[in-house]
């Protein structure tokens, strides 16, 4: 940042809930993000801005890297981002769609490329943006099961009761 402009501008990758004490704590203004299932409270508003198709991804050498279904999944070791009221909540929701128990996920992860890294290396198994998977497709596999993923809806997220800044309106 320019310390002598009235204007700084910082892009910090954080989850709930981090990101609402961020806002409590008058560090961020406006977060772009996925929305938690449940909301965020009625302190924050949120605008739905785009979906985001995500994929069930393996080390490229998984013995379930071949799996057709959630139910052949299901007994391994996941991973999710964020806190499962959060954006780690798509896994849970997943499975709870077809009628099948989520899977006890043993690690939480504060980042999507933390979660790259270590589904990668590990036998952990974990939902991942579409686009981020396809970036590291030299790493990861994508598991192609028959159902259908819920996408992770994206939002502009403030607080209610906040006036944003010139430049924060500018870059949104």
């Amino acid at each position: 940042c320019d310390w002598s402009s009235d204007v700084c501008s910082s892009d910090l990758e954080v989850v709930y809930p981090q990101l609402q004490d961020g806002f409590r704590n008058q560090r961020i203004d406006f977060a772009i993000g996925p929305v938690p299932p449940n909301g965020l409270g009625s302190e924050f508003r949120v605008e739905p801005l785009f979906e985001v198709d995500g994929v069930i991804a393996v080390a490229r050498n998984h013995p379930k890297a071949g799996a057709r279904s959630l139910a052949a999944l299901r007994a391994e070791p996941w991973i999710i981002m964020g806190p499962a009221q959060g954006p780690g909540a798509v896994v849970g929701q997943l499975f709870e769609g077809y009628g099948i128990e989520p899977p006890p996920c043993k690690v939480t992860l504060d980042t999507v490329w933390s979660a790259i890294e270590m589904i990668s290396r590990t036998g952990f198994v974990g939902w991942v943006p579409r686009p981020i998977a396809e970036s590291a497709l030299d790493r990861i596999r994508v598991v192609k099961i028959r159902e259908a993923l819920p996408p992770l809806k994206i939002g502009l997220i403030t607080r209610v009761d906040t006036q944003l800044a010139t430049a924060a309106r500018a870059l949104m």
